[in-house]
């Protein structure tokens, strides 16, 4: 099954389930087919989980599910190109998008080189850098810009230092990082009492870096740990 013969499908009005034969996956239902003998099949052979990512949900774009069903190539992509980890990767995945870094996880450089013919940084041209992109419906967007932004006349417009907005972009089953917006407590002697912003980078849910305080909340944000760069995204949806 190609993307663009599920896309066929699912324009019709059809369901995953409907169209693919799923599988339990790490508590959830999966589609995972056979790695092609041919690396450059256009079948798909991946689709992670199912409910999590809303892949029912009619609301859904379909572009937005076509994005999320995987074919050999985009192991190979995440993977560098080197054959022998996008099939590891493949092996590995039971509920999430492909991540090569889980398994940088558990296979150091050495031992990388030993199985794949390729430590880390040759595979991958360089420290792994990994992005994800968070968007904010466009009536939050507007919450947002208007706490950022406009100065309050009083405690009660103020957002307050017990207030916090958080968005999480998680990178794997270690990575995680939070962007948020910190409240301040309301002083009428301050020049500006708005709120202020940063970003935390979690493993295993223990801090391992943060950014500098901001003052804008959209935008790239980025930090780095073990020499892997992360960045999230923050932006408005279109409307």
């Amino acid at each position: 099954m190609t993307k663009k013969e599920a896309e066929r499908l699912l324009l019709q009005g059809k369901k995953i389930g409907e169209i693919f034969d799923l599988v339990p996956g790490q508590d959830c239902m999966i589609y995972k087919g056979e790695w092609p003998d041919d690396t450059s099949s256009e079948d798909i052979i991946y689709i992670p989980d199912i409910d999590l990512n809303e892949l029912d949900d009619s609301d859904v774009p379909v572009s937005e599910k076509l994005s999320l069903m995987y074919t050999a190539g985009d192991f190979l992509k995440e993977a560098g190109g080197n054959i022998l980890a996008a099939k590891d990767l493949f092996g590995f995945v039971d509920w999430q998008n492909p991540n090569i870094q889980d398994l940088m996880d558990c296979t150091d450089d050495d031992e990388a080189k030993e199985i794949y013919g390729q430590t880390w940084n040759e595979m991958l041209d360089g420290p792994a850098k990994q992005v994800r992109t968070i968007q904010v419906d466009p009536v939050k967007g507007s919450w947002i810009d208007k706490i950022m932004h406009t100065e309050p006349r009083d405690k009660s417009e103020c957002f307050g230092e017990d207030s916090t907005y958080v968005q999480t972009a998680v990178f794997n089953r270690h990575i995680s990082m939070d962007v948020k917006i910190c409240g301040v407590k309301y002083d009428a002697n301050e020049l500006s009492n708005l709120p202020w912003t940063e970003a935390v980078l979690f493993y295993d849910g223990c801090e391992v870096a943060c950014s500098d305080v901001g003052d804008e909340f959209f935008g790239p944000w980025t930090l780095s740990y073990k020499g892997n760069t992360y960045t999230v995204i923050v932006e408005e949806a279109a409307k």
